[in-house]
């Protein structure tokens, strides 16, 4: 480390930036201390990179009047994936730059006295003067912020009035050059106009005349976040370092040399939090470690985004049930280690149509306060249009419970509203050019629909939440949303506010974070092999029936179900593609109300073992009943199985398994 360690000193000792004080400047005034960091530097692939020293100082003991005084910007989290999503929609190029040493190019207006520690000045107790802001300062980004901001206007950059941080400077229509900061690191988004690559390099000359840059002609990683290009023009971000540091957290160093077991899901689908707070505490500094990391990786994981989101409930009294729910999501995250989130570029056949699509869901009183959780995700294109989203948001009602579950839903409406007000707005600024069409809003639930076109039939039943319900109103009218409902299997938003079994997991994992052969590739080793038929169930009955003999009466057939079920055995051929499909089932009543096709909700459950069932059937010669019943678990199960072998319900439980 000492190389690194001489190298930060160099960087921060010439005269302009600081200078020794004498013991008449300094007395009675605070002097702060400088800290000094060591980290380990990795690749975005988890490699070792190098070691790096930095020397921040300790701004705790600063005191500001105002807190505006020190505030800062940095560019969103949604407004970074934006761009990102732009830039694969429409095959913008990506590029970046970083200035080397920013803040200390930055002057200090104000008196700021600070010590490095003795080791490292040979034992000599020594108090600087800064001239130039050192990170650690707590107005040291605003001070570097309204520094370089000047500069990008003088070019001709207009400053957005959605987010501070992002700069769009456009010549024409075809000419546009976007940029965004965050801290001293710049994303640059052009657009395929033949003026662009000269528009960049003056941007870089202007950044030259007062900072040293290093600039990235494609950019491969922004924020800890690797950008990778697919053969499709679609791009593919993902957090491999993030990832890493999860992975030694929950299972140590070594965890690629340990058996990690399988999880096809983040999270039971039955996760509940009453109970927990009676099993004994983990250890809480580990797990806000863990659930720090884990919140930093949701940028491309959305996947994981509810699981999250239920265990941030936790932090007050996290026990060792909450920290096994942590090693269950890390041995997802294990087996499921390359996926991303993955961004397409626009169709061909759709080039002049261009949509932001929105989903939003609410589970309602799923909390145990009586709170319900609310979600939503906005992508860039239609509904159908296999990419992934740029933003989305799983967080539990922060205001008064909702009376009813329509109540819930409009909250959850009526806050993707607000963020697709802002996306269209940025994307109004950037093209120059407002978007044709209205965002198409995924709702499942009829009610909030109906509230949304006319308030005065349900005034009563929404007199809590007036003024978002004429928000939704106003917003409809204006062509900013356009309400379309869904049902709930094709509701993306569910994903963010509902835990879902494997099947439908990956399901809305592909909606959520767009097709990518990784995702297809965790699809099928996670999920159970589709069924071949859906009505698979009435094709293995009529086949049965097809063998009775028709002499057989209805006597002999329940009297002996022995014979039977030695003629279902035998009956050796594939029964779900061999057998003929049935034409009619007027004489047959095939499923309750409840189990609806044996659909593929249920299958999950059985497939993690949340639900058991067995099928009791009587029949004649025409099936006449097929009814479900749930068992407690799978030991009544296998009992109640043997119980009921003898009986023609068991041989028929027998085909369907």
């Amino acid at each position: 480390w000492k190389p690194h360690i001489a190298s930060e000193l160099e960087q921060l000792t010439p005269p302009e930036v600081m200078q020794e004080a004498s013991e008449r400047e300094y007395a009675g005034k605070v002097i702060l201390r400088f800290l000094i960091l060591f980290k380990k530097k990795y690749h975005p692939s988890g490699a070792f990179d190098k070691y790096k020293v930095r020397m921040p100082l300790d701004g705790s003991k600063e005191v500001f009047d105002n807190a505006q005084d020190n505030y800062s910007p940095s560019l969103q989290s949604g407004t970074l994936m934006f761009l990102l999503a732009i830039a694969a929609f429409f095959g913008w190029m990506l590029s970046g730059s970083d200035v080397t040493g920013a803040f200390i190019e930055t002057p200090l207006e104000r008196e700021v006295y600070a010590t490095f520690p003795k080791w490292i000045m040979n034992g000599v107790y020594i108090v600087y003067r800064l001239f130039r802001c050192i990170y650690g300062l707590k107005d040291a980004s605003r001070l570097w912020y309204n520094e370089f901001t000047p500069k990008l206007e003088k070019l001709g950059f207009v400053r957005s009035v959605w987010d501070p941080c992002l700069f769009i400077w456009r010549r024409d229509a075809e000419n546009i050059l976007v940029v965004g900061l965050i801290t001293d690191d710049l994303i640059e988004l052009r657009s395929t106009g033949a003026k662009t690559e000269e528009m960049l390099e003056e941007l870089h000359a202007e950044m030259r005349m007062n900072w040293k840059i290093t600039t990235e002609a494609v950019l491969s990683k922004i924020v800890g976040i690797s950008i990778d290009y697919n053969n499709n023009r679609s791009i593919t971000l993902r957090q491999q370092q993030t990832l890493h540091k999860v992975f030694v957290a929950i299972f140590g160093e070594d965890y690629e040399a340990i058996l990690i077991p399988f999880q096809s899901v983040p999270m039971d689908v039955k996760w509940c939090a009453e109970n927990r707070d009676l099993f004994p505490r983990c250890d809480s500094a580990k797990w806000m470690h863990i659930l720090g990391l884990l919140i930093f990786l949701i940028k491309t994981r959305f996947d994981i985004v509810l699981t999250i989101s239920l265990l941030s409930t936790r932090t007050h009294w996290c026990t060792e049930r909450d920290m096994n729910d942590i090693r269950v999501l890390g041995g997802y995250l294990f087996w499921t280690r390359n996926i991303g989130l993955t961004f397409h570029p626009r169709r061909e056949e759709l080039q002049s149509f261009i949509q932001i699509s929105l989903a939003a869901d609410a589970a309602y009183l799923v909390h145990k306060d009586s709170r319900s959780h609310l979600g939503y995700g906005l992508k860039l294109g239609d509904p159908e249009f296999k990419s992934g989203m740029f933003e989305v948001r799983s967080f539990k009602e922060a205001d008064l419970s909702s009376s009813s579950a329509v109540n819930a839903e409009v909250k959850a409406a009526f806050e993707v509203t607000k963020s697709a007000i802002v996306r269209r707005g940025m994307f109004e600024e950037i093209f120059g050019v407002k978007l044709p069409s209205p965002s198409v809003l995924e709702e499942d639930s009829a009610g909030t629909i109906a509230i949304s076109q006319d308030l005065r039939k349900h005034s009563r039943r929404m007199r809590h939440e007036y003024q978002k319900v004429s928000f939704l109103i106003e917003a409809a009218r204006l062509g900013i949303i356009a309400m379309m409902k869904v049902g709930s299997k094709q509701q993306t938003a569910n994903f963010f506010t509902k835990p879902e079994g494997p099947t439908q997991h990956w399901k809305s994992t592909e909606r959520a974070m767009g097709e990518h052969e990784a995702i297809t590739e965790a699809k099928n080793r996670a999920t159970p092999a589709p069924r071949k038929q859906r009505t698979s169930y009435a094709t293995a009955m009529s086949a049965t029936c097809a063998l009775d003999e028709k002499e057989e009466s209805e006597a002999a057939l329940l009297s002996d179900p022995n014979e039977l079920l030695s003629k279902i055995e035998a009956f050796d051929i594939d029964i779900y593609n061999s057998c003929p499909p049935v034409q009619s089932f007027d004489e047959a009543v095939l499923f309750s109300s409840d189990i609806q096709s044996f659909q593929d909700e249920d299958y999950d459950e059985e497939v993690q073992r949340h639900e058991s069932t067995t099928f009791n059937t009587a029949f004649n010669r025409n099936i006449t009943k097929f009814a479900v019943q749930n068992l407690e678990d799978q030991e009544a199960r296998e009992q109640e199985v043997k119980e009921t072998r003898e009986s023609l319900a068991a041989a028929l439980n027998g085909i369907v398994q």
